[in-house]
């Protein structure tokens, strides 16, 4: 039970650099000020998202179909890499 909580929370963590990733898709709302933040925020999830490509995949019914191809495109170009 404490495991699911720990997963749950871990969960909320990575939908909210997905969200990142998704603003980093549109160029537009993309501001110069966001680049360097997450920049950092993106070397650190790297690494995370290759060890949890399952949590991407458990929030996706929270995700709209446009941010789920994001999330998905994310995934797989992190795997390229």
């Amino acid at each position: 039970t404490h495991k699911r909580a720990h997963a749950r929370g871990h969960a909320l963590t990575h939908t909210h650099i997905h969200a990142h990733t998704y603003t980093h898709t549109n160029p537009s709302t993309y501001t110069h000020g966001h680049t360097h933040v997450h920049t950092h925020t993106y070397a650190h999830a790297y690494a995370h998202t290759l060890t949890h490509t399952h949590s991407c995949t458990g929030t996706r019914t929270t995700l709209s179909p446009s941010q789920l191809l994001a999330c998905l495109c994310f995934s797989v170009e992190t795997a390229a890499r």
